[in-house]
């Protein structure tokens, strides 16, 4: 690895780490402002105010705002330590990575299927283009990402549970057959956009020059599109992807709470509910840190794929 490269890569790793800084500042000011405390939450509305009191202090919850917020930013930059959840009074990185786990294997789970399917089809869809073919994959595509995810949950609850009883909802997240209807779901809502994003990047690749002139010279047409066309395709692929996936480990919620998976979404909106400020941030932060590790890891794969970017960045 060159100097350059190393500087740019440092550049951004110090970026992300800004931007979650500010991502941290900005949900404990919403937390702030929002009416409550934690003591009050905790303990309920029949406690006395003096309990309350008592229990906000030992939270350090008495503490002005900006000290709280930047003795939290030095315990998580010099000796990760994402605090003590309020809540469940154990680490909040013992309580992430109990659930953390769960959301993973959703995400990643999808996004690879996901790949492969909107690869595949939207390749057909180049292939047959203008036919049944390419009408009907994209009518099906358009079709699926307007779905709700939770109508959809609930129907294949319904049907594959209850009717058919392939599968048990005490199942959900405690096997691999309990991964199956809550990974079908994301995948059936998730697929169509990267299905028609394939499909219009290699039609655009497809009518370059470089690929007339294969054709010219007796290249059949799946060994164009396998040689020439996917290799420049895949970079707009990639960036979806790599935002595909952050967006799954964040933004599962709804298929957590549909499928009872004790997952990060699920563990998000009860620290919320609780004010649990420690356990709030600590999630902001690993999904924030996740999300900047994809787009590194995308910026890195863009330039394997593109040495052009790379010549970019050692100017």
């Amino acid at each position: 690895m060159s100097e350059k490269m190393l500087k740019y890569i440092i550049k951004r790793i110090l970026a992300s780490i800004a931007t979650i800084i500010g991502i941290i500042f900005l949900i404990n000011l919403f937390i702030e402002l929002a009416p409550g405390d934690p003591g009050r939450l905790i303990l309920g509305m029949n406690a006395s105010p003096e309990q309350v009191q008592i229990l906000n202090h030992s939270l350090g919850y008495d503490q002005p705002f900006l000290k709280r917020f930047f003795e939290y930013i030095i315990g998580v930059f010099t000796r990760l330590d994402l605090g003590t959840s309020y809540k469940y009074g154990v680490s909040v990185w013992e309580k992430i990575c109990s659930r953390i786990p769960t959301t993973f294997i959703v995400a990643v789970t999808t996004v690879v299927i996901d790949s492969i399917l909107s690869v595949f089809l939207g390749i057909v869809c180049v292939k047959n283009k203008d036919s049944k073919i390419d009408a009907v994959i994209s009518t099906v595509a358009g079709f699926t990402s307007a779905i709700p995810s939770y109508w959809l949950g609930v129907v294949l609850l319904l049907i594959f549970c209850f009717k058919l009883r392939f599968f048990s909802v005490y199942d959900m997240g405690n096997s691999v057959a309990g991964y199956v209807l809550p990974v079908a779901t994301v995948v059936i809502i998730t697929f169509g956009p990267l299905v028609k994003k394939t499909r219009a990047v290699l039609l655009d690749v497809m009518n370059q020059d470089y690929i007339r002139t294969a054709r010219a010279l007796g290249e059949g047409e799946w060994s164009i599109i396998w040689k020439y066309a996917m290799k420049n395709a895949l970079l707009p692929i990639i960036t979806i992807i790599g935002y595909g996936f952050t967006g799954l480990m964040g933004g599962t919620l709804i298929i957590e709470q549909v499928f009872s998976l004790m997952g990060i979404g699920t563990l998000m909106l009860i620290a919320i509910q609780t004010r649990d400020v420690p356990l709030v941030c600590g999630i902001t932060v690993v999904i924030s840190a996740i999300f900047c590790l994809v787009q590194l890891l995308v910026d890195v794969l863009y330039i394997i794929f593109d040495p052009r970017l790379a010549v970019k960045i050692e100017k």
